[in-house]
């Protein structure tokens, strides 16, 4: 793999935007590479870098958690199909009673 220079994703992430080490914030996968980030305080969102066309994709602005403990982390299954999960800092709010969200991306990734 050749790396070119530094590209910003985002100039206002959240300080836990790479805390969690529990899931991985970018996949490989089919050419492109997908990562997922946390913007202050709660906003998750994504971008593809384009192997072949050594481009990246525009933001996807994916989803809003409760808190900044959102951390999204990315998934590939047996099928090869690209997966989201985030989840909330406990049962703060009632935000989505304390449970992770799994998003399937096939439609937007």
């Amino acid at each position: 793999m050749a790396y070119t220079k530094p590209f910003l994703l985002s100039a206002s992430g959240s300080t836990r935007a790479t805390a969690y080490v529990m899931g991985g914030k970018s996949v490989t996968i089919g050419g492109k590479t997908h990562v997922v980030w946390l913007d202050a305080a709660s906003q998750v969102y994504g971008r593809s870098y384009d192997y072949a066309s050594g481009s990246w994709s525009e933001k996807l602005d994916l989803f809003v958690g409760c808190d900044n403990p959102t951390h999204p982390a990315l998934a590939v299954d047996a099928d090869r199909h690209l997966h989201l999960v985030h989840g909330p800092h406990g049962h703060r709010g009632g935000w989505n009673h304390g449970r992770f969200k799994l998003v399937d991306c096939r439609p937007r990734c």
